[in-house]
């Protein structure tokens, strides 16, 4: 199957303007995906901070369970993260006292207040936390995998010390991987629908333009198909300032030169077909008169 040129330039140009946008939305995903990782780590940490600096760490050290709801020091607790709750869009704020293996969780919500056990928790993993927690560095989690709530969660937590310094528990913020994509989905259909769009606009307009751009290359080969079946009274645009009209010049011009060849020739071939009547005829008289003598002898 033959291929003409045009279809190969517009199929090349065409794959390297759908790499391109490709490439460009990748990279595009992948800028605004690192600054929305960036962004939500940033406001946990900003939110767990403001906890740090509002929950009181003697009463978190005090709260030891909770079957007194009325307790004063689990109210101050639950009012400083139902506040900071109010000031989140998505995700939850939470507390845990860590002191002396209490492990109680306090939430902004209320189904979420409980008390953890060791069992239900990785302890290799959460001893690493305490000694990151002890020197008073966050902690940031990707990806964990929470069995009781049954979701995979990300966030961060920061150290709280009581009076004396010790620590007592933490702080932090977190929130599940699908709320943490749900806007990075909609962004990423929005890049893939534009690229593509935008993509397949690009093609069609490189189509029709390569279309204008090659239409006096067809020109130039009808016009060399007619040189090539001997008609050599062409008429081609000479007035270009390209290379097409410095090739249709130099057509224009060799086919002028090979019709005045062929003028000399078809004279040339006439003169000497006279001459070589004009033998004929002498050679004729010449043995006309030969056998004249011939017979008179």
């Amino acid at each position: 199957m033959r291929v003409s040129l045009r279809i190969k330039v517009t199929a090349m140009t065409s794959c390297i303007i759908a790499a391109v946008f490709l490439l460009t939305g990748i990279v595009y995903y992948e800028s605004i995906h690192s600054y929305a990782t960036h962004s939500v780590y940033k406001q946990a940490l900003g939110i767990s901070q403001v906890g740090q600096a509002m929950i009181n760490g003697d009463a978190l050290q005090r709260i030891e369970q909770l079957k007194d709801k009325e307790n004063e020091d689990y109210k101050e607790v639950k009012r400083v993260l139902t506040t900071l709750g109010h000031l989140i869009e998505r995700g939850d704020i939470f507390a845990i006292n860590t002191y002396e293996q209490n492990l109680v969780y306090l939430s902004d919500s209320v189904k979420e207040n409980f008390v953890l056990s060791y069992e239900r928790l990785p302890k290799e993993r959460f001893i690493s936390v305490l000694n990151k927690l002890k020197i008073g560095e966050p902690f940031y989690f990707k990806d964990y995998y929470d069995e009781y709530d049954k979701n995979i969660l990300r966030g961060v937590l920061l150290p709280i010390f009581n009076s004396d310094q010790q620590l007592v528990g933490m702080v932090g913020y977190k929130i599940e991987r699908a709320l943490f994509y749900l806007d990075l989905y909609l962004v990423r259909w929005l890049i893939i629908l534009s690229t593509v769009v935008s993509a397949l606009v690009c093609i069609v307009l490189n189509y029709f333009g390569f279309k204008r751009v090659l239409r006096p290359v067809d020109k130039l080969m009808n016009t060399m198909n007619k040189v090539a079946k001997g008609d050599f009274k062409i008429e081609a645009d000479v007035n270009r300032k390209d290379e097409i009209g410095k090739i249709n010049r130099n057509l224009i011009k060799s086919c002028e030169r090979i019709s005045q060849m062929f003028e000399h020739i078809t004279i040339s071939s006439t003169s000497l077909k006279m001459i070589a009547e004009r033998i004929l005829e002498t050679s004729k008289r010449g043995l006309v008169a030969l056998e004249e003598i011939t017979n008179s002898t």
